[in-house]
């Protein structure tokens, strides 16, 4: 698999399907499903934590962490790709490009949903 995603923070000009059209870009309703809500229960967490901890301070970052793990299931693991370090060689392994996409799906459907594209 040729790396798509070069590094962890992405902006696409196109939409995920698009962007991935040399790799299996179905996606099943069930997917769409999870991967809305992962990113959902992330977006709480984070507003969560802006209430009752001071942004950007060790404990926020670590709670941060801690939460956002507890978000992942057997299907998706949103919380660790948005809590992971990745170094250069780590992004271009499939299971991080995977997971890298799934993130982008999963933001490209909340933006979608609500209106924002």
């Amino acid at each position: 698999m040729n790396a798509l995603y070069k590094h962890v923070v992405s902006m696409y000009r196109k939409d995920p399907f698009e962007m991935n059209s040399g790799i299996d870009s179905e996606i099943s309703l069930e997917k769409v499903e999870q991967l809305m809500m992962s990113r959902y229960k992330a977006l709480l967490v984070l507003d969560s934590l802006a209430a009752t901890h001071q942004k950007n301070s060790e404990d926020y970052r670590e709670e941060l962490r801690k939460r956002l793990l507890k978000i992942d299931n057997d299907e998706q693991k949103l919380g660790s790709i948005f809590t992971g370090q990745f170094h250069a060689q780590a992004i271009k392994t499939e299971k991080v490009q995977l997971d890298l996409l799934d993130d982008n799906w999963s933001h490209f459907l909340l933006r979608l949903a609500y209106g924002w594209l």
